[in-house]
């Protein structure tokens, strides 16, 4: 059973779909009506997300996705 720990804003109106990087370490949450993509830290030892302050403009943001090059 999973159980809240912390709430974080997501940086804009509409959280729309989230991935977690396959390193562990950031959180993106796509915004569709705010169209962005927000990024958020993750601490490595309580795994809690934190707000970067950084988003990429996105229109319609609708998933995230990660992909190798």
């Amino acid at each position: 059973m999973l159980t809240a720990v912390q709430r974080v804003p997501c940086g804009g109106a509409t959280p729309w779909a989230f991935a977690l990087h396959p390193c562990g370490r950031r959180l993106l949450v796509a915004d569709e009506a705010s169209g962005t993509v927000n990024v958020f830290g993750v601490d490595r030892r309580s795994g809690l997300p934190t707000d970067t302050g950084r988003a990429i403009s996105v229109p319609d943001a609708g998933s995230v996705t990660f992909c190798r090059t």
